[in-house]
């Protein structure tokens, strides 16, 4: 049975798997919700230490933000979900972190700036 924290692995798992599941319900077309799944996916990812996969599932939320329409890029909730995904990707993950996270770090600088 995994603690609380996660130390035995299963609770970093589990969020991982309903994140994927999330960003196959979402679908490839650029939504916010697509963009959202993503990057949850990403930060799950990243914190069960599966860097290939946390850069996939980043440069994947990248891609969809860049295709969203302006009004929905400016969404404070999608703002905040992208910066803790790629805080914790550049935590969990090791370099590089490219090429997922150009446009995503550009968001993050407007975010804190």
């Amino acid at each position: 049975m995994s603690s609380p924290a996660g130390g035995g692995g299963g609770q970093p798992k589990a969020a991982a798997s309903l994140a994927d599941q999330a960003r196959h319900a979402a679908g490839n077309r650029p939504t916010a919700a697509a963009v959202l799944a993503a990057a949850v996916a990403a930060r799950a990812y990243a914190l069960n230490h599966q860097p290939k996969q946390a850069r996939a599932a980043l440069a994947a939320a990248e891609t969809l933000m860049e295709r969203l329409p302006e009004s929905d890029r400016s969404d404070t909730v999608i703002r905040a979900v992208l910066v803790c995904a790629v805080r914790s990707c550049i935590s969990h993950v090791p370099p590089p972190l490219k090429p997922a996270g150009r446009a995503v770090i550009r968001i993050v600088s407007h975010v804190e700036a």
